[in-house]
This record gives structure tokens, sequence and C-alpha cells, in this order.
């Protein structure tokens, strides 16, 4: 019971990092979307010369906003991917330390893959200048960021399937 005891402390311990490793990741949608918010205030009047001088032709921001959708829809699936393999990507693994590096670089993996869709979102906003539509891409970055949300029990039971040490 002791080992028990001594292996789920140490999980805990680095779950901790995973937790405060998710939160920055959960917070770049909403910074880029902040910033996103602050440029159309201070391009408020500007926007229309902007365009007019650019003579951006109305075919490039819908061919990159379909591009950026396919890509997206491509993103979420991907990740739904990664997370059923994720034992086969992790493999099996020696002690808690080993395991914890190893399932901290898939999900970091994980979350840069999540985060992509609010990158397109600013991407296109500073192509066509639409809020609305790029709205829609910080939104699907929070649904794939919240799709790979850790759970401590899953963290741990995950260790236990993985792990060679007998518990």
């Amino acid at each position: 019971m002791e080992k028990i005891e001594v292996v789920n402390d140490k999980l805990r311990e680095e779950f901790r990092k995973i937790k405060l490793i998710y939160i920055v990741f959960l917070i770049e949608p909403f910074v880029l979307f902040g910033v996103m918010l602050v440029f159309c205030y201070f391009m408020r009047g500007k926007i229309e010369d902007f365009l007019a001088a650019a003579t951006l032709s109305r075919t490039l921001p819908r061919t990159v906003s379909l591009v950026f959708i396919i890509l997206s829809v491509i993103e979420y699936y991907s990740i739904v991917i990664l997370i059923r393999r994720l034992n086969t990507i992790i493999g099996t693994v020696k002690d808690t330390m080993h395991y914890s590096s190893r399932y901290l670089n898939v999900f970091i993996l994980l979350l840069s893959i999540a985060a992509i869709p609010s990158i397109f979102g600013f991407v296109y906003y500073l192509i066509s200048f639409d809020i609305i539509f790029s709205s829609l891409f910080y939104l699907i970055s929070l649904v794939s960021i919240l799709r790979v949300l850790p759970r401590f029990n899953d963290f741990r039971d995950r260790y236990i399937d993985l792990s060679e040490e007998d518990i």
C-alpha cells in the first residue's frame, strides 16, 4: 500500500506541471483574440482605406478561409486520433519521471496542434478584417484545447497500464 501512495504522490507532483502548461495553452486563444480586438479598435476608421489601398480581391479571403476551415477540421480529428493512440505513442515506461517526461512531450504536441486554429483566426483577421468569422477559429481552438483537458485519474491509470513496475 505504501508503494501506491508514493507513486500517487509523485504522479500528483508531476501532474501539477502538466496543469500549469495546460493553463498557459488555454490562455493563448484569449490573448490572440484580445490582440485582434485591440487592433480592430485602433483601426476603426482606417480599415476601409487600408483595404482600398491594398486592393485585396474578395476571393482571396474566401479561399484562405476555406483552406483554414479544412485545416482546422483535419487538426481536430488528428487530435482525436492521437488521444486514442496515446498509450502506443508513449510506450512502456520505467518509472514516474520517465512516464511524466514522455507524457508531457505528447501533451505539448497535442496542445500545440490544438492552438493552431487560433493562429489561423488571427492571420485570417489580418487578411480579411472579418472579426466574426475570425472568432469562429478561436472557438474551434478552445474546443480543441478543452478536448485535451488533462485528468489526473486518466494520467495515473495510463501510468499503471504502461509501467514496468509492480505496483
